[in-house]
């Protein structure tokens, strides 16, 4: 549906005779007020230091349209990769903080069922707490 609105705003703005560049931003606000997302948070923290290839894929791809396939890096196989993090920090004697709390997470996700979706589906654990 996002999409569908997205698209039908681009088109009206450049109708009118908006430049594109003002028509895709204008419409991508507009969709991003439409859905549930927090707009002032995603803002910022695209368009700050926090910039990362990370955030505009998983967040544009599926955090935004609220889509996880099952098909694509799941919470099961992402857990499993931060397991060798994991594993590598006993070895050299650190302390993995950031590891050993997305472990946690994602142990949190399995046991909602969450296991096969991809893995930034665990995110709706906030939204379940």
């Amino acid at each position: 549906m996002e999409a569908i609105v997205l698209l039908f705003l681009f088109l009206v703005l450049l109708v009118i005779g908006v430049p594109i560049a003002f028509s895709i931003g204008l419409a991508v606000l507009a969709v991003l007020l439409y859905s549930d997302i927090s707009v002032l948070i995603f803002a910022q923290r695209i368009a700050n230091a926090a910039d990362s290839f990370a955030l505009r894929n998983h967040g544009m791809k599926a955090l935004l349209p609220g889509r996880f396939p099952s098909r694509a890096f799941s919470t099961a196989y992402a857990r499993k990769d931060n397991t060798y993090a994991l594993e590598l920090a006993a070895e050299l004697g650190v302390q993995p903080e950031g590891a050993r709390l997305i472990d946690g997470i994602f142990s949190r996700a399995e046991a909602a069922g969450l296991t096969d979706n991809y893995f930034p589906v665990f995110h709706r654990l906030h939204d379940r707490d």
